[in-house]
């Protein structure tokens, strides 16, 4: 099985659905890669990994921005050896802005690991949102009563209020058994490949 194990990147980001959109987009790269989620760790350090995408923002993390880095370099010490100059460490966040944070936290508490490179890769860029069904259903919905109301009749007799009444809390039910279908969190459909592998070959040329 050891010769097997030929993995060269590692992605790790508590949140696997924005992670999948990544590792789909790797393996249609033809770049075959490791998920952990920063809970789950592999049995040994990883020898031979040359790319590490790591989330900023991990679970379990507390101390405001600086503890979530705290807990991401922690993460990484138990993924890959200490090197030097042969990991690149891709921050794949939606917090760009910590970047550097991260590489000086890096340095200071882990520095018998030096990166090949440290960079940001914002997933806003590399994401593409799912399509939301669960909206444009609801403004179907919403048409369908509007086109209902301008049918009735407007008139004051309590008949035709009463009627008006219960199309409105028809309506509203159908909205919430809807909303409640729907997930809350954000969903990354895909990834965008074309700007992936342009990063991926110019981190690599």
């Amino acid at each position: 099985m050891n010769g097997l194990q030929t993995t060269r990147v590692v992605v790790i980001d508590d949140e696997f659905l924005e992670a999948e959109p990544l590792l789909r987009g790797l393996a249609r790269l033809g770049i075959g890669a490791l998920y952990f989620n920063g809970e789950e760790f592999p049995e040994s350090l990883i020898t031979g990994t040359r790319l590490v995408f790591l989330d900023l923002h991990l679970s379990g993390a507390a101390g405001g921005a600086h503890g979530a880095i705290l807990k991401s370099v922690g993460v990484l010490s138990q993924v890959v050896p200490e090197i030097t100059g042969e990991v690149g460490v891709i921050c794949w966040t939606k917090h760009s802005d910590e970047v550097k944070d991260f590489a000086a936290t890096l340095k200071e508490r882990w520095p018998k690991f030096e990166p090949a490179f440290v960079m940001g890769l914002p997933k806003a860029e590399f994401l593409k949102p799912r399509e939301d069904a669960f909206a444009r259903l609801l403004v179907g919905v919403d048409g369908i009563f509007s086109e209902a109301r301008l049918k009735v009749p407007t008139a004051n007799e309590g008949e035709l209020r009463g009627a008006l009444e219960v199309l409105s809390s028809i309506k509203d039910r159908i909205v919430e058994a809807i909303k409640a279908c729907a997930k809350t969190v954000h969903e990354p459909g895909q990834a965008d490949i074309d700007a992936l592998h342009k990063r991926v070959k110019k981190t690599f040329k």
